[in-house]
Formats: C-alpha cells, sequence, structure tokens
C-alpha cells in the first residue's frame, strides 16, 4: 500500500461516516460499524479501485445508493 492511500483512507472513512451521520442524524460511531459492512467499504479500503480517491459527496451517493438496492454502481 502506498503512503498516500495508508494516509488518505482513514480522513476519507470519517468524513464519509460524518457525511452520513449528519445526514441522518445518527451516531457516528454506529455509522462506522455499519459502513464497514457496505459493499462500498470493501472496495474503498482496497487501493487498487481507487475508489478512495471520490469526494466524500460522490462516496455518499453512492452509499445511499447501496442503501436503498444492495448495489454498487460508479460514474462513468
Amino acid at each position: 500500500m502506498s503512503r498516500e492511500f495508508n494516509g488518505i483512507l482513514p480522513v476519507i472513512v470519517s468524513g464519509l461516516a460524518q457525511k452520513i451521520a449528519s445526514e441522518q442524524s445518527a451516531d457516528e460511531s454506529a455509522i462506522l460499524n455499519k459502513l464497514y459492512t457496505f459493499k462500498l467499504y470493501a472496495l474503498l479500503e482496497r487501493e487498487d479501485t481507487e475508489v478512495w480517491r471520490y469526494s466524500v459527496s460522490l462516496l455518499y451517493e453512492i452509499y445511499q445508493e447501496e442503501l436503498a438496492t444492495g448495489e454498487v454502481t460508479f460514474p462513468s
């Protein structure tokens, strides 16, 4: 894993959890526990997918889609 990836992943995950918590008025630690079970997170933690390069806003949209449909799709 690259140093860039190791440094940025926790920041991105924290930012996404904060966004979800603020949008859903939920506890951030509960959101993190739920997020860790999502396909999106599995893809996010793999450096080679480059999902970690997406903005928190875009990741939130993908999260919402997975929450609603169980599927993960990415912008073309």
